[in-house]
């Protein structure tokens, strides 16, 4: 079944990591006991903690993929706002980062475009971001913009697209599109054309195909698609809108 609460996932990952220490800890005891040596005691005590420290390692590094995996790669936005407030105080640098990843992915998923610019804000002040990290943010600005903003007018859409996306053309194009569809009610074809890896991306593609489809005036293609998308969690905004097209 699928995991809900992120402390469930991490003591999932914990309790076989703590019953391997106690087993492991079994013969360094042993040892200490029979030679009744300090020095032995010693190295067998830092061999213990070196085991331990590559166990923990380990152990944070699959939870980590494994969370991943299921926030970002599938939607669980149960999961997502489970982490989000279990681990929102913690003062560890890389782990207030990813959570403010986190936090800007679960307001754009939900719908809560307002708040994502702030969190996006704060995340550039604390962490340096490599070029492909940084136009997966503004993109997520840019859809959370035609989104939110029916009243989006072009000139102001262009500079955003200057601002945000200044030298990656095939992407422009692609927002053009989005912004036809979103803003001016207009089909375009070149929506289409987006591929995807993750769960989400592909059920925001699969949206604009089903408004684009309307648009066109093939209302059965796109009642179709929308009753997919209706299928999926209600948290989720492009469920919201699908159906709102489906009520319509």
């Amino acid at each position: 079944f699928m995991v809900k609460d992120y402390r469930e996932l991490r003591k999932r990952y914990n309790i076989p990591v703590i019953v391997l220490l106690v087993i492991l800890a079994l013969p360094f005891l042993y040892i200490v006991h029979v030679t009744q040596s300090k020095n032995i005691a010693t190295i067998c005590f830092l061999i213990y903690l070196m085991i331990e420290l590559v166990l923990a390692i380990i152990k944070d590094t699959l939870l980590i993929k494994r969370l991943y995996s299921l926030i970002y790669e599938d939607i669980n936005l149960d999961l997502m706002a489970s982490y989000i407030l279990t681990q929102k105080r913690k003062s560890i640098k890389t782990i207030k980062a990813r959570v403010q990843v986190a936090t800007i992915f679960y307001f754009y998923r939900i719908g809560d475009f307002g708040s994502i610019e702030a969190v996006v804000d704060e995340l550039k002040k604390n962490q340096k971001f490599t070029d492909a990290e940084q136009v997966k943010l503004n993109e997520i600005l840019l859809n959370a913009y035609l989104f939110s903003r029916p009243d989006l007018k072009e000139d102001e859409f262009e500079e955003l697209l200057s601002d945000y996306l200044a030298d990656v053309e095939p992407l422009k194009m692609a927002y053009r599109a989005r912004y036809d569809l979103l803003v001016k009610k207009e089909p375009n074809d070149a929506v289409l054309k987006e591929v995807t890896n993750n769960k989400f991306s592909q059920l925001e593609s699969m949206y604009l195909k089903a408004v684009n489809e309307y648009l066109k005036g093939n209302r059965n293609k796109a009642m179709e698609l929308f009753r997919t998308i209706a299928k999926e969690d209600e948290g989720l905004y492009l469920v919201r809108m699908a159906q709102a097209y489906l009520d319509s």
